[in-house]
């Protein structure tokens, strides 16, 4: 019986045989890749329980989380979500940075020392995903909006 890992297509391991369990380690590079391990069953010989185990994968983290906020703490709305381009942020009464980027990275929108509710109208912007990032003594903090 065998049992071969892949990383990407290309192979890194291979086992054969009956073998105690045993530690292996795998360098990733940041990015995309698919991890595939097959089973084969060498139909010859029958004996021992005829299957491999593999148990306790670790894997990296996609991100690492700091710090975790609720909205619901800091008092703020972004309504309606999904929207047509005019939306409202309640803000609570902390002057507040807002900038909007959009999935590139891009500052759509900036304004400076915001406070209670306000309205944001993006014009004929492209709808897609947006990034709103509000900034402020007590928080950094953002959130979606789907512009359709």
């Amino acid at each position: 019986d065998f049992l071969e890992f892949y990383i990407d297509d290309r192979k890194v391991g291979a086992w054969s045989g009956e073998i105690d369990w045993s530690f292996e380690e795998y360098f990733l590079e940041n990015g995309m890749h698919t991890l595939k391990w097959i089973y084969t069953k060498d139909v010859s010989y029958d004996s021992g329980q005829d299957c491999a185990w593999i148990d306790n994968i670790k894997l990296p983290p996609v991100s690492v989380i700091v710090d975790v906020e609720t909205v619901e703490e800091k008092n703020i709305e972004i309504y309606p979500n999904p929207s047509n381009g005019v939306f409202n942020i309640s803000l609570g009464d902390l002057n507040s940075n807002v900038t909007i980027y959009n999935a590139m990275g891009q500052i759509v929108y900036q304004m400076s020392d915001l406070t209670n509710e306000i309205e944001i109208n993006l014009g004929d912007i492209s709808p897609t995903l947006y990034f709103i990032n509000i900034k402020n003594t007590e928080i950094d903090y953002t959130e979606k909006i789907v512009v359709r």
